[in-house]
């Protein structure tokens, strides 16, 4: 029989969150915290929850936090110096594949480039939430090209898409990139 509570997070403890977890950087948990927590006013999952609620909970989730969008683009700045473009490539499994590409205004320089793969574990989130648009702007400002992919995620709105969809997403568009380096 195992231990429950030498489990890792929710794992070993039902009851534990993001922000009471003492493996979470204190000052992220603070701002989780005063936000209310991660999906505020969702009743957490329990540990035997099923496939279907996962998903599920993964849509109410990204709702949830698409509620807090308006304001966050309301206090983001203009970033007047840089461009963004959309592109979409074919994956090697016929899909699309959206990216979002962000780099200063006229300049017809060589830049440092980075691809920027949004946060949300490849499950959940997309790589047009403010947060994300949000970095790849402020890199673009230092002077960076920067590629912003929306992969397939495994839940939420962008579809129920198992792993390794979007690491395959991810790996296809580096590839793109590197033969794409005069972007």
């Amino acid at each position: 029989m195992i231990d429950q509570s030498l489990l890792p997070g929710r794992l070993g403890d039902d009851t534990r969150r993001f922000e009471t977890d003492a493996r979470s950087d204190p000052r992220i948990a603070e701002v989780v915290r005063q936000m209310g927590g991660f999906g505020a006013g969702l009743e957490p999952l329990p540990a035997d929850a099923t496939y279907e609620q996962c998903l599920a909970y993964c849509l109410a989730f990204e709702q949830v936090q698409a509620e807090a969008h308006p304001g966050l683009l309301a206090t983001m700045p203009k970033f007047d110096g840089v461009e963004v473009t959309q592109r979409t490539i074919t994956g090697s499994e016929g899909h699309a594949i959206t990216l979002y590409i962000h780099r200063p205004k006229d300049c017809a320089d060589r830049l440092p480039g980075l691809i920027h793969l949004h946060g949300g574990g490849m499950v959940i989130m997309t790589a047009a939430d403010p947060s994300y648009t949000l970095w790849r702007n402020t890199l673009a400002n230092q002077g960076m090209l920067v590629v912003g992919v929306e992969y397939r995620n495994g839940a939420g709105k962008l579809g129920n898409h198992p792993f390794p969809a979007g690491l395959n997403d991810c790996a296809e568009v580096t590839q793109w990139a590197n033969k794409h380096r005069d972007l």
